[in-house]
């Protein structure tokens, strides 16, 4: 394999490296996100909040996981300091984000908590080990692929990124599929099909060197 190969092989690497410890920082940003937990789809959920020295707090909008906003204003029932609405829209899967706001203090504070919602109501361990272990596989043939010189691990590790990424966009991860889950899967098919073309080339070229 000629050095205009190796070193396209190597960039590819790279950019996978950069592209996956952006995505570890996109999770940990989700993982700080204030959140109320797992529900199950079609269930209806308590909206809380809690303040004790304001006199209403309502919800401005809920943002449901297609990325449409409910605008209409829902007006939290108080008791005491802690304020109620039942909401009941939640058959899509995926991230629901509630925007809010009080008279905190006598002045308006706006606040917001997300809510995730499955078919179970539950995390979807099998679905996210097995994403973590192809992704790790698929990293690791890429590498090998590189390291050696083989375009055909490369092509076939670039066919399992293309792979993870449409599994992504259908089922999500922990059976969640949000804009960091779409994300994801975009840039997964984008890279994999980068990998594959890349790959195909280079063995056509080390095949015309030969």
């Amino acid at each position: 394999m000629n050095n205009k190969t190796r070193f396209s092989l190597q960039g590819i690497l790279i950019l996978g490296v950069v592209l996956i410890s952006i995505l570890f920082l996109i999770n940990s940003v989700q993982a700080a996100e204030t959140t109320i937990g797992l529900k199950k789809s079609g269930d209806c959920i308590e909206l809380i909040q809690t303040c004790s020295n304001c006199t209403f707090n309502n919800i401005s909008s809920v943002i449901l996981p297609d990325g449409t906003s409910n605008t209409t204003i829902l007006i939290m029932t108080k008791s005491d300091t802690y304020y109620n609405y039942t909401y009941c829209n939640t058959i899509d899967v995926g991230k629901y984000i509630v925007n809010g706001w009080g008279d905190l203090d006598g002045k308006d504070t706006v606040w917001s908590y997300t809510f995730d919602v499955t078919h179970n109501g539950k995390s979807d361990t099998f679905n996210s080990w097995f994403i973590i272990t192809m992704t790790g596989f698929t990293i690791m043939l890429l590498m090998y692929g590189v390291s050696t010189s083989n375009p055909f691990a490369g092509f076939i590790s670039g066919m399992l990124f293309l792979f993870i990424g449409v599994y992504l966009m259908i089922y999500g991860y922990a059976s969640i599929t949000d804009i960091y889950s779409r994300g994801v899967a975009f840039a997964s098919i984008g890279f994999g099909a980068m990998i594959s073309f890349a790959a195909g080339y280079n063995y056509i070229d080390k095949g015309g060197d030969d």
